[in-house]
């Protein structure tokens, strides 16, 4: 294969890449959307703007999933917008997906808070299904898991059929209480995932019996990327995978019978917990996977602990499973925090949530992020962190580094 620089000349099956790049083009200086845009929540307290979530493009038409935070960290919902797909900033509000989160105390209802929406196409089914992560609440609110307990990945079908007429629902819930990666039901079980927050990590042995919220310090299950299905020619023709989030970590799960599961977490050391760091070496949150036209797999997550410094973290695969980090050209933070890129010129480089790293449908190689950043730091990147959270874009520039 010859050295390449630019996408364009890379097969699927035979990626001989051995590093890559995602090369800042423009953009991530003005908001797209704000506290004054129609469907927004006002840039005043208790609002805190959007985070997280994952945009899809149907058809010509992105369609966006964020959290919307209108009570601060509680009582907060998925919601819907949509923005033609050769116009990335005409973002139009449709509508709430989920309630709004009852922010109420009960040990066995995970739908406290939601987060992280993330709608999931079955085939099979011509139908929709929306992951979302749901929190219950510590009813003594003088600890620190009071705004939020442990997470689960509850499961919304869409009450419409149809790729292009059932992404925007309405939905309905189909699966709750220990959700689509339930708690570990036995010690034995625990300790083949024991990087997962279950409240060991705390100094609280893990005891599956032992009742929230003793055993929990805002955790569990803590986010769920949207699924893709690998390169490994050993996969079963039906395997989907994810990358889900527990505490300050991140590993992989698949599924042989589509999204409803069961859900297995990959067993392999190499692969679990992916080797993305930790709190120490950034705090990775929210990861997504993508696979770009060139076949190459794409990792990107939010580095929670230097989002003041970068804030996004990436990294590359072959297959979809095993990974390539702190590779290409972008600003090695040490350890395992992968590499970091600035999603805009300094002082505006913050960045809080990513919400997608879409690929231009007539340009390949070229893509837009889409992310949350904090009002206060995207314009003094040394304020503290807290406050509202706007939208901004960046255009990126995909660049591998070929094998001869």
């Amino acid at each position: 294969m010859v050295c390449c620089v630019a996408i364009g000349c890379v097969t699927y099956y035979n990626i001989n890449a051995n590093a890559t790049l995602l090369q800042y083009l423009s953009g991530g200086l003005d908001a797209i959307l704000d506290g004054d845009t129609p469907g927004m929540p006002p840039n005043e307290s208790p609002n805190l703007g959007i985070e997280d979530g994952a945009i899809y493009n149907i058809n010509g038409t992105l369609h966006m999933f964020p959290t919307e935070l209108t009570d601060g960290w509680t009582k907060n919902r998925v919601v819907h917008w949509t923005t033609p797909e050769n116009d990335r900033t005409k973002w139009e509000f449709i509508g709430g997906i989920t309630p709004y989160g009852h922010g109420e105390c009960d040990i066995d209802d995970h739908h406290a808070e939601h987060w992280s929406g993330a709608p999931q196409w079955e085939p099979e089914e011509n139908n929709w299904f929306l992951t979302v992560v749901g929190y219950n609440q510590n009813c003594n609110t003088t600890e620190r898991s009071a705004s939020g307990g442990d997470g689960r990945i509850l499961l919304y079908k869409s009450t419409v059929p149809g790729y292009e007429d059932g992404i925007g629902g309405p939905y309905e819930i189909e699966i709750e209480g220990e959700g689509l990666i339930p708690r570990p039901t036995s010690v034995e079980a625990y300790n083949e995932q024991a990087w997962e927050d279950w409240g060991a990590q705390e100094g609280i042995p893990f005891d599956p019996d032992t009742p929230f919220p003793e055993r929990i310090v805002e955790n569990g299950i803590c986010s769920l990327s949207p699924t893709y299905k690998s390169a490994r020619p050993e996969d079963p023709e039906d395997r989907i995978w994810t990358i889900y989030g527990s505490a300050w970590y991140q590993g992989l799960a698949y599924s042989d019978s589509g999204i409803r599961g069961p859900w297995i977490r990959a067993d392999s050391p190499e692969i679990n917990p992916a080797p993305i760091g930790d709190w120490g070496n950034g705090g990775p949150e929210n990861a997504q996977i993508v696979k770009s036209s060139s076949g190459v797999y794409l990792m990107f997550w939010a580095a929670n602990l230097v989002q003041i410094e970068h804030g996004l973290a990436f990294a590359w695969s072959k297959d979809g499973v095993n990974w390539e980090d702190a590779t290409g050209d972008g600003v090695c933070t040490g350890g395992k925090a992968g590499y970091m890129i600035e999603p805009a010129p300094r002082p505006h480089q913050a960045l809080r949530t990513p919400l997608g790293l879409v690929e231009h449908a007539d340009k390949e190689g070229f893509f837009t992020l889409f992310y949350s950043s904090l009002v206060s730091l995207h314009e003094n990147s040394t304020d503290v962190v807290g406050g509202y959270a706007n939208l901004y874009q960046t255009e990126f520039q995909l660049v591998l580094t070929m094998d001869n």
